[in-house]
């Protein structure tokens, strides 16, 4: 098969690095929103760098904001996974910081019970609230809910659609919604009817050349030019990708030097302000190395595995989001 054009994107390679520039810059953005007295916007910002990188730290600061915010089954959750995170990266003291704030939330939760029972219960029964589908295992449970109002809604097939409206206070608030049978409406939806036209009248004979024969292809040589650019591509990325090793060690020593001075998330002392910042740049530098190199050693497979091909050219492309290879010829 002759390939005209193919375009071997490093998507994972530089996705990775991406990624992780991308959680930094929101989560810098959401700490300066918070300062400016901005909570929302600033809760919005953290929680985006959380879905893309749920760090330790960002998961704190998360839950702090939207407590702050009064949202205190978010921020309950939030600190779970703190807590978990910490656990898994064996930080202790982080761990232990967000197991308080979990704890001392507990007490000031509102819940709401959305009680539906088995006499109640039709085929295709589906309840959301607030517009977001709740899972029937949910049916029937107490769950912890931020203060607010709500619009609990019930809808199934050939039934009358239901709503109903709560607010639910803070401050250890605790309510219960029945939803009631639905009714019928009485119509049913028809069923498509089948075509019996006999269609065999329409098809016509087709009839597929045989496919010439390809062309025998020359030997190819075991260490061609390119082959060589590969081994000196990948060398060079192991490099790069050691540079990233070393900054990630030092962010990790910086981090662990500022969890010593202050190992609250909250923090007014200076030297581990400096230091904490220092250790995201370092991160920051890490990613950077990590993805290039990482991109270096996956263009040198291709290149390496193209390589033995005489009659393949290989040349660089890049756009606005995306670096790559352009290889035309035949494999």
């Amino acid at each position: 098969m002759r390939i005209a054009s193919a375009l071997l994107v490093l998507a994972f390679a530089s996705r990775a690095s991406a990624q992780s520039v991308d959680a930094e810059v929101l989560f810098r953005d959401g700490k300066k929103l918070i300062k400016a007295g901005k909570l929302a916007e600033g809760c919005d910002k953290l929680d985006a760098s959380a879905r893309i990188e749920p760090s330790v730290g960002t998961l704190l600061n998360l839950g702090d904001c939207r407590e702050k915010l009064g949202q205190s089954a978010t921020a309950w959750a939030t600190f779970q996974k703190a807590a978990a995170a910490a656990k898994a990266a064996n930080d202790g003291k982080r761990e232990a910081e967000a197991r308080r704030r979990e704890k001392a939330l507990e007490d000031k939760l509102s819940y709401l019970t959305i009680n539906v029972p088995d006499s109640n219960k039709v085929a295709g029964l589906a309840i959301a609230r607030n517009g977001s589908a709740l899972d029937p295992a949910l049916w029937n449970q107490s769950v912890p809910v931020d203060p607010g109002d709500y619009d609990v809604t019930a809808d199934a097939p050939s039934a009358r659609h239901w709503t109903r409206h709560v607010h639910v206070d803070a401050g250890g608030f605790r309510g219960t919604i029945e939803v009631p049978k639905l009714e019928k409406t009485g119509g049913s939806v028809p069923a498509p009817v089948a075509d019996n036209h006999d269609k065999a009248d329409k098809k016509e004979e087709r009839t597929e050349a045989e496919p010439a024969p390809e062309p025998a292809r020359e030997p190819s040589h075991p260490m061609t030019n390119m082959r060589r650019a590969a081994v000196a591509t990948a060398i060079t990325g192991g490099v790069v990708i050691g540079v990233g090793a070393y900054f990630g060690s030092h962010a990790t020593d910086l981090e662990n030097q500022a969890d010593m001075v202050c190992p609250t998330s909250t923090c007014n002392d200076h030297h581990a302000v400096d230091l904490n910042s220092d250790a995201r740049s370092n991160a920051l530098y890490a990613n950077i190395a990590f993805g290039v190199g990482g991109a270096a050693v996956a263009g040198a497979i291709v290149m390496w595995i193209v390589g033995g091909q005489s009659d393949v050219t290989v040349a660089p492309s890049a756009g606005s989001e995306h670096a790559g290879l352009s290889v035309i010829g035949r494999f």
